[in-house]
């Protein structure tokens, strides 16, 4: 499923799901409903996986299961936020996701052995759920802290007048523009470190993509290597706006 879009489909859940008027479960519940659900959830996708590495060894039925099982896991995850309350008893955005968050990791793990069995590739389960991990998640999971403590000091303070006054709308404009920019300066910086990108020394492939560049009329900072242990991805990512 094309990359960010089940994380921005989460966390829609998670900011609708936490204006509801409706009680939940009791954490005692969630205790056991979370860790029953996801064993669960562990055996079906690894029978799946098996299945498809031993009986429907094609790409079209792993790209289809890929795609089944992030639907799954976001109807799973809007049934507990909708029907038992999840997000109002937890507060957050980090802790409202870590159910979903779950689910896709037990998912990434089980599926590198039909995608080693399929299309021959090398990924190990650690392997691949780091790669996903890294790729999906990072990216707008770095900035979840910084919602929960702006939610925080929003619940714990006496900022009605600020926030939901007369001059609401105008915080909450220049909140976001200021949020936005940080993001959009800071993280470039922090993904070239997550996604564990080097230096490219191989000079003369360097100096062909410096003259790409120079042909298209796009100037770069940078031009790094991105490897990926375990597989071969295709991986290619510009970043940055300036």
């Amino acid at each position: 499923m094309a990359g960010l879009l089940p994380l921005l489909i989460a966390l829609t859940i998670i900011e609708t799901a936490a204006r509801g008027q409706y009680d939940g479960l009791t954490p005692k519940s969630f205790a056991l409903i979370i860790p029953w659900g996801l064993l669960l959830w562990w055996l079906i996708c690894e029978t799946v996986g098996r299945v498809l590495a031993s009986t429907w060894r094609t790409r079209r039925a792993l790209e289809l299961w890929d795609l089944t099982a992030h639907v799954l896991a976001v109807l799973l995850f809007a049934g507990l936020c909708y029907g038992l309350g999840w997000v109002r008893m937890v507060q957050g955005y980090t802790a409202s996701l870590a159910p979903w968050m779950a689910m896709m990791a037990i998912h990434w793990w089980c599926l590198a052995v039909p995608a080693r069995a399929i299309n021959g590739s090398t990924w190990t389960r650690t392997g691949l759920l780091l790669h996903h991990v890294r790729f999906a998640l990072l990216p707008l999971v770095i900035a979840l802290p910084v919602l929960d403590v702006s939610a925080w000091i929003a619940n714990t303070t006496h900022l009605d007048h600020w926030l939901f006054g007369h001059f609401g709308q105008a915080v909450s404009v220049i909140g976001g523009g200021l949020l936005s920019l940080a993001l959009v300066g800071l993280l470039p910086w922090v993904l070239i470190t997550v996604w564990g990108t080097r230096p490219l020394t191989d000079a003369t492939l360097m100096s062909e993509l410096e003259a790409a560049c120079a042909r298209a009329g796009v100037k770069v900072a940078a031009i790094r290597r991105w490897p990926v242990r375990g597989g071969r991805v295709y991986n290619a990512m510009v970043i940055g706006v300036l």
